[in-house]
């Protein structure tokens, strides 16, 4: 994820038609995001925002705003929490079982992670870390009936695991400069113990025990910044199978891996050149017929021969698809928009486009949210 200047801030909508509710969708909180929209709460979202010089100047020194904007949108300002630096906000879940959800947000100036009320944006508490900001996720992984905050960082690459009042219960040092991903926390090996898979930014594929945690199983000349390794029984045989891109188009070309929990060994891999290693796998039934596909967005990063696109997988590697031109570190959104019984992917490009593709891999459409210059 590049570092950006502008002052940014963490939004909160909440819905103006509860009837959209119904075909909301959620993302699984060890992944490290997890937004959901039902009638009557909030629908949490955490984006970037740029504003300009003035604006941004009456919002520092302010913790944060609850007037509400009225508007006949689909989505109206509930708050925002500014902030001067890259800022991201993650896990939304009830982490102390007082039947609220909670939002926890770190900024990358002050070093610090704070949990928020979700419904209002008051913060709770705030404390400092070392280290610059670079994921968040939630998980029992100690399985007492109580979630986990897993926040990671850069400089050092260090694992924390954090309880409901912000102290630290454990960490863990990855000896990289870097741990841009949250792990994916499954029970990889079937032995009963909870396992954390997920990549350092440089050296390293790495499985952890978590509830210690400590390293069980490590594969070096790996690179995966942002990108979360996605997990799922993709051929029905009752074991975990995992999904990760390697390579950031400068240290090393990008790669995208399936690979055995165990062993950490690839079962296949497919070469994307371009950066692999910020947008995870997305594994979605495209077309219908009970059989997972994977959706995977690689994007330009050098600015060297392009081979930025969206591709499309069968779960043994065979290419379906692919979309040049659609370069993008996040990964694309696959659902059925309109109804009738088909997946629609939608997703955004480093330049400022919205496409949406078909479950063939057709445009249908594409919009550029640039302002005019």
């Amino acid at each position: 994820m590049p570092m950006l200047n502008q002052d940014s801030a963490i939004v909160a909508f909440r819905s103006a038609d509860d009837r959209v509710a119904d075909r909301s969708a959620t993302r699984p909180l060890q992944a490290g995001f997890a937004a959901r929209l039902w009638p009557g709460l909030w629908l949490v979202a955490a984006i970037l925002v740029t504003a300009p010089a003035d604006t941004a100047e009456s919002l520092r020194g302010r913790e944060e705003s609850t007037d509400r904007q009225e508007s006949p949108s689909l989505f109206r300002v509930q708050y925002h929490v500014p902030d001067a630096s890259f800022c991201y906000a993650s896990a939304c879940v009830d982490i102390d079982d007082d039947g609220r959800r909670d939002l926890f947000f770190a900024s990358r100036g002050t070093r610090e992670l704070s949990r928020l009320n979700a419904a209002d944006g008051r913060i709770v508490w705030s404390r400092t870390f070392d280290g610059e900001q670079q994921s968040i996720s939630a998980f029992d992984v100690n399985r007492d009936g109580r979630f986990e905050v897993l926040y990671t960082v850069s400089s050092p690459g260090r694992m924390y695991a954090v309880d409901a009042q912000g102290t630290v219960l454990r960490q863990w040092d990855a000896d990289d400069n870097k741990l841009g991903n949250s792990p994916v926390v499954i029970d990889g090996d079937g032995d009963g113990v909870l396992d954390g898979y997920l990549g350092s930014r440089s050296l390293y594929l790495l499985r952890l025990n978590m509830e210690h945690p400590a390293l069980t199983a490590r594969r070096e000349g790996w690179s995966q910044c942002g990108c979360h390794t996605s997990a799922m029984d993709v051929d029905g045989d009752g074991r975990w199978d995992l999904f990760a891109g390697d390579g950031d188009d400068f240290g090393k070309k990008g790669v995208l891996h399936r690979f055995d929990p165990r062993s950490l060994e690839s079962i296949w891999h497919f070469d994307t050149n371009d950066n692999a290693s910020s947008a995870d796998a997305v594994l979605v039934d495209l077309d219908g017929d009970g059989r997972v596909e994977i959706l995977k967005s690689v994007d330009n990063y050098q600015g060297d021969d392009a081979h930025d696109a969206v591709y499309a997988f069968t779960t043994d590697g065979q290419m379906q698809w692919k979309v040049a031109g659609l370069a993008g570190e996040d990964s694309p959104n696959a659902a059925d928009l309109d109804g009738d019984g088909r997946i629609e992917i939608v997703g955004m490009t480093f330049g400022g486009d919205v496409y949406c593709l078909n479950s063939s891999g057709e445009t249908l459409w594409r919009r550029d949210l640039r302002p005019e210059c």
